[in-house]
């Protein structure tokens, strides 16, 4: 389990890397079976800066699932927090 500290104002949520990215609490945390997670998106956009091997498997399998309006966020948060990020164009082109 990982827990991370992140800032908010008024209901949304702020990248701690580029306060420019912001989404609403609801957008961030989803509840699954009662446990409150991170949107995958905003998950991937932590991972796109820094990215592990570990990352490139999880960019792999959770961005086909994501939907549209969630890949076309993070398109968007990439390219505003991490243009040099590699994953700018994979997500783009999904």
């Amino acid at each position: 389990m990982q827990i991370n500290l992140e800032p908010c104002s008024g209901g949304e949520w702020i990248y701690r890397r580029d306060a420019r990215v912001r989404r609403t609490l609801d957008d961030v945390i989803q509840d699954r079976d009662g446990v409150p997670c991170v949107n995958p998106s905003v998950q991937l956009l932590w991972k796109a800066r820094d990215h592990a091997p570990k990352d490139e498997i999880d960019l792999a399998n959770v961005l086909p699932l994501l939907a549209t309006g969630e890949r076309a966020w993070l398109a968007a948060a990439i390219e505003v927090a991490h243009p040099e990020s590699p994953w700018r164009e994979l997500v783009a082109k999904r």
